[in-house]
């Protein structure tokens, strides 16, 4: 009658009592761990995901606007899959910095140059780089301007400083590499962790690339760097040449050639 009017199930009543100590049931560090380890994380993916959402274009309410601050997309996502498509197509800064292919890129040049290389990943709110500035400055000077061509945008880079002009270089298509090209793949992951309570991508601080082909992480500035547990490929990346992302300039046909100079 007691776990029918509480709405208990039995099970839970014995295991709370088995575990039951001084009329306290003991804490269990691992899984309470656990939980703040997903909290820490959760927290980075809410900020994802709110500068996803502030990042979109948006319009306030056409017949309320008196009455509410609601504000609505302009785009027009017709089905919405199209809103999730562009959601798992955002770059973030964790997913530029923290993945296999840029770590797999820094080994490959680790072991060709013979050289440690070492990653540190900024704390949220406490530093700024000068790239920042720089963004920042740039941004600013495209507002309002019509870009037409990817030259244009190299111009407006370009005079975004008034006294110092940033120094602009138009990449070809031979600048482009291919670094997730698979038989060159030596870590599949780069996460720290195994286990549901073990740190997660989002915690590593500091990354060391050896010129052994060892990546090594820490989870806090402070610790020391250990080897990742995973286990590598036999690869021997020194001296490997990874191929161009883009092979060479796509040629116009005979019909589109003629298509542009009807336009002179």
């Amino acid at each position: 009658m007691y776990l029918n009017t509480t709405g208990l199930g039995e099970w839970s009543v014995k295991n709370w009592v088995f575990k039951d100590k001084n009329g306290i049931v003991e804490r269990r560090e691992s899984v309470l761990a656990g939980r703040e380890t997903r909290s820490n994380i959760y927290e980075e993916y809410s900020d994802f995901l709110r500068e996803f959402l502030n990042s979109l274009n948006k319009l306030p309410a056409h017949y309320y606007r008196k009455d509410t601050t609601k504000q609505y997309l302009e785009q027009d996502f017709q089905p919405l899959a199209q809103l999730h498509k562009k959601y798992k197509n955002q770059y973030g800064c964790t997913a530029q910095n923290r993945n296999p292919v840029l770590s797999n890129a820094l080994l490959h040049l680790a072991e060709t140059y013979n050289v440690t290389i070492f990653q540190k990943f900024l704390v949220k709110g406490y530093t700024q780089m000068e790239c920042d500035s720089v963004h920042t400055t740039i941004e600013t000077s495209l507002k309002n301007r019509n870009i037409y061509l990817p030259s244009d945008c190299a111009r407006v880079t370009r005079e975004a400083e008034k006294k110092n002009p940033y120094l602009v270089k138009t990449p070809d298509f031979v600048f482009f590499t291919n670094y997730n090209h698979k038989p060159f793949i030596k870590y599949d992951s780069i996460c720290p962790g195994k286990v549901t309570s073990d740190p997660l991508v989002f915690n590593i601080r500091a990354l060391r690339y050896t010129e052994n082909g060892e990546i090594q992480y820490k989870i806090n500035l402070d610790d020391e760097f250990q080897p990742l547990p995973r286990r590598p490929k036999v690869i021997n990346l020194s001296g490997k040449i990874f191929r161009s992302y883009i092979p060479d300039c796509k040629k116009l046909s005979e019909r589109n050639k003629a298509g542009l100079l009807a336009f002179l």
